[in-house]
């Protein structure tokens, strides 16, 4: 829990401004402390106020709820301060949640669409996979400002927090960067001695779900005082088995374990040496008939129930992420620091699946085999220069870096998942026959992808006195893809390679009426090239992966807002934007020669936030969307002005937590989604209707037992709403949300 302490100066005279800013205004009225006492430069230091006495008061403000910084180092400002949209889930809210997996904590971010995957057979499988303000974002998740390719579900038990960058940021993170991207920032150890852990058991269709992480800090000491100049080690850990809510046969198993060490916290030069390491073993889950769930689809009506599993007892997944970390940290002086980080990251996925298709009208369901294996390797070398200096009358916040990424995806082909006859509607079978079950590698089949990336960049954020601030960043980076496969006897199908330079960038002005508010404009830009999203490169003609395309090109332009509020303890933002997407190819279906390699998707929208303490008990999260998204060029002409798929035009979520004894706090949840359309037409089909909007409550309660320990208990879903968390491209299957669930957990910390 982050505590400040502050001094409120109360001088009515100086605040008389906020009566001209209405709601904002008064409540940034409250929000005393950065009014100077008087704006007369001509008295002296320590004169007082003519008109009235001065009064200090000093208070504690909570803020585990409104975290002040982001964790890259190319962001110097305070959050208020950043000229895009940036929502931020501190690890307090994931813990009142009881949240456990990256998916679960973006169903709190407005405009974010879960997907199901596409059936075992494409990279983007299953795991943590979204489309996000209209553009998928799967590619687009970064631990510790490194990219982390994947196809797996990344659990939360050893993140601080996460970061949401919204609109194109290619100038952050180079390539495939249309949507945003989502920052995971890790656990590191700290001078503090700090131990906890916990216990949960939830509902689980097939059994209970069990749950247990450990947290602890140990600062190393001699005699009393700090070794090496300060040094610390941090164990974060973790073991889950169980079911899950609502959903037959489906278990999940995870262990993992992240150590971390780290030298030097009380000096100029810091080291952090770090690693996590997970092993998952678990009966995947690829849901549903999407028909089954839509409530006004008379031809497929049905009594099919959402805990179906329409795979088999076979099925499997096994999944393993390891990491390490290197950071140095040098602080020149007072102005520069210097900082280094290495990065690798290994994961592997292989999964034998069960994939249902729609429930026909004999009553009975397809279901289609697949084996996937996947290797994801990354390696990289960032190198940081930040620091402050003037020159003349202007302020700057600079960083420059240079960055070297080595990207690796390996997918040996493997037969033998056989075949399963189709299932009976309502109550399929999973100890059905499998015909021609022998899995095994396909011979000497398989495709590769690499890409090495040599990037500079360069970040500035120029202060204009304490009114005005330029914000900006440019990053050029040059790239080498390449892709090789070949055929179950060892012969090349594809040799293809693609090299270019890319150059994205972002600028903002941003202007303060008073310390404690901020307004901008911003304009960023970014590419990506063929093969930039999955390692694949082809010669096909209307294919956006063909070695001979140009680069997807990505802009955002933003218009906002930003507010500290009630002593800077409530943070409120706003937000209207276009996002388009250009240089996509389409093709008309019914001439395959018109070819328009223009074509163009926008998504105008509107955003607001707001996070933090109401008071000192009362905490709150908000969130809420308008995205109208649409195809606004295409050689489609099914397409044209036509709203995109998996983009919902609104979307909402609240989350808040009351503390209404000192041993007693309540939360509730909120999170709304309107109708998505699976495909990208305005006349949906009978197989591929829209999905219906819903909305979906939770609730908890937590009781203090002791200084140290503490019980909560979760509620999920409290009207049983019957909705799809996630669908797939064809609008074939969807994964149903949890039923009415509850999840009890103790927590013991010192």
């Amino acid at each position: 829990m982050n505590v400040t302490t502050s001094s409120i100066r109360i001088v009515p005279k100086n605040i008389a401004w906020a009566s001209t800013l209405g709601l904002i205004g008064s409540l940034a009225a409250q929000t005393a402390a950065p009014v100077p006492a008087s704006t007369d430069k001509t008295k002296k230091e320590g004169q007082p106020n003519e008109d009235l006495p001065e009064v200090v008061v000093t208070a504690q403000s909570e803020k585990v709820y409104k975290p002040e910084r982001l964790q890259s180092p190319k962001y110097s400002q305070p959050l208020r301060d950043v000229p895009q949209t940036v929502t931020v889930i501190p690890k307090q809210m994931i813990q009142d949640q009881g949240a456990q997996t990256l998916s679960e904590v973006m169903r709190n971010i407005p405009g974010v669409t879960m997907l199901a995957g596409e059936g075992g057979g494409a990279a983007g499988t299953a795991g943590d996979t979204f489309f996000m303000r209209g553009f998928d974002a799967t590619n687009s998740i970064f631990v510790d400002g490194v990219r982390n390719n994947g196809a797996i579900t990344r659990d939360v038990f050893n993140l601080e927090q996460v970061e949401v960058f919204k609109g194109p940021t290619g100038s952050d993170t180079g390539r495939a960067t249309a949507s945003g991207y989502v920052n995971l920032g890790t656990k590191v150890p700290t001078l503090t001695v700090a131990y906890s852990g916990s216990a949960a058991v939830g509902s689980g269709e097939a059994s209970l779900q069990r749950r247990f992480t450990v947290d602890g800090n140990l600062p190393v000491r001699q005699n009393g005082q700090d070794v090496l100049g300060g040094t610390a080690f941090r164990l974060n850990g973790l073991y889950q088995d169980g079911g899950v809510p609502g959903r037959d046969v489906v278990e999940r198993e995870s262990y993992a374990i992240a150590p971390s060490l780290a030298f030097g916290l009380n000096e100029d030069v810091r080291v952090y040496l770090y690693s996590m390491h997970m092993r998952q073993d678990n009966i995947p889950d690829y849901g549903i008939p999407a028909n089954a769930v839509m409530k006004d689809n008379a031809l497929y009506n049905s009594n099919i129930s959402r805990s179906n599993f329409y795979g088999s007892n076979r099925d499997e997944e096994d999944v393993e992420q390891d990491s390490y970390t290197a950071r140095i940290e040098w602080d020149i002086n007072d102005s520069f620091t210097l900082r280094n980080q290495t990065y690798y990251s290994r994961n592997h996925r292989f999964a034998i699946i069960t994939s249902p298709g729609n429930s026909l009208a004999n009553g009975t369901v397809n279901r289609s085999r697949n084996i996937n294996e996947r290797f994801n390797k990354i390696f990289t070398n960032q190198t940081n220069l930040t620091g402050e200096f003037n020159t003349g009358l202007l302020k700057h916040n600079l960083l420059a870096g240079f960055e070297y990424i080595w990207e690796e995806q390996y997918a040996p082909a493997w037969t033998g998942a056989g075949t399963m006859p189709p299932a009976d509607a309502t109550s399929p079978d999973p100890d059905d026959d499998i015909a021609g079950y022998h899995p095994r590698r396909n011979g000497n089949q398989y495709s590769i992808g690499e890409t090495d990336t040599y990037a500079l960049y360069l970040f500035d954020t120029i202060s204009l006195g304490d009114k005005w601030q330029i914000n900006g960043g440019v990053r050029w980076e040059y790239y080498q893809t390449s892709y090789y496969a070949q055929d179950v006897a060892g012969a090349p199908t594809a040799d293809l390679s693609t090299s270019g330079d890319l150059l994205s960038w972002k600028l903002g002005v941003v202007y303060k009426p008073v310390p404690i508010g901020s307004i901008y404009l911003s304009y960023g830009l970014t590419k990506t090239p063929p093969g930039g999203a999955n390692f694949a490169l082809n010669t096909t003609n209307n294919n956006a992966n063909n070695i001979n395309a140009e680069p997807q090109e990505s802009s955002n332009i933003e218009l906002g807002t930003k507010w500290d509020l009630i002593q800077e303890r409530l943070f409120l933002s706003a937000a209207i934007f276009r996002s388009e997407n250009s240089n996509e190819i389409t093709v008309d279906p019914t001439d395959p020669n018109n070819i328009n390699r223009n074509s163009k998707r926008r998504v105008d929208g509107a955003e607001i936030g707001l996070t933090g303490q109401l008071s000192d008990n009362w905490s709150i999260y908000a969130g809420f969307a308008y995205l109208d998204a649409s195809f606004a060029e295409s050689a489609n002409e099914a397409n044209a002005g036509s709203t995109l798929q998996w983009t919902p035009k609104y979307s909402g979520s609240l989350w808040t937590t009351y503390r209404i004894h000192p041993k007693f706090t309540v939360g509730f949840g909120a999170r709304y989604q309107g109708e998505i359309q699976r495909q990208n037409t305005n006349a949906p089909s009978v197989t591929s209707p829209e999905n219906p909007a819903y909305w979906v409550l939770d609730a908890m309660a937590q009781y203090q037992v002791t200084d140290k320990f503490s019980l909560r208990l979760n509620l999920y879903n409290l009207t049983d709403e019957l909705y799809a968390t996630s669908l797939n491209n064809n609008g074939g299957r969807v994964n149903p949300g949890s039923p009415f669930s509850a999840m009890l957990t103790a927590s013991y910390k010192f």
